[in-house]
């Protein structure tokens, strides 16, 4: 993997990377900031269950940007924690932590066939497991769980 590549190189076909970007920004604005050097509200006891609290109501809130964006994206995109469940159709019985499908009516009880499962997610508790290069040697894992599913 390349991670070095900067700017248009990479983000020159993201649809709506500019109402992204802004929508990032109005986090950062106002009495009621939502990112100032990290994301408010972060769970001091960063448990399993108050990290999956904690992100659904953050994705909430980002998706009001989104609506008010009036993004284009016609799908919304749901977060699904399902932590303790293998994913459907995964031949190494992966579970997902927390991940997204293009769902809006995905619940805790949904189910979905890892192809139809967008992004992916694993909850760190430990911090030093948590690191950039860590990072890459679990994506590289998911990719070749993928590729071999």
């Amino acid at each position: 993997m390349y991670a070095g590549t900067r700017d248009e190189t990479y983000s020159r076909d993201m649809i709506d990377l500019k109402t992204a970007s802004e929508a990032f920004k109005q986090c950062m604005e106002g009495s009621d900031l939502l990112f100032n050097n990290g994301w408010r509200g972060w769970p001091k006891d960063a448990n399993q269950d108050n990290m999956l609290s904690w992100f659904a109501d953050l994705n909430e809130k980002l998706m009001a940007f989104a609506e008010h964006h009036k993004s284009t994206q016609p799908h919304r995109r749901k977060p699904l924690a399902q932590p303790d469940k293998p994913i459907l159709g995964f031949a190494a019985k992966r579970k997902m932590d927390i991940g997204f499908v293009s769902d809006p009516k995905a619940n805790k009880d949904s189910r979905y066939h890892w192809s139809q499962i967008l992004i992916p997610g694993e909850l760190k508790s430990n911090p030093s497991a948590d690191t950039a290069s860590k990072a890459w040697l679990d994506l590289g894992r998911y990719a070749r769980e993928d590729f071999h599913a």
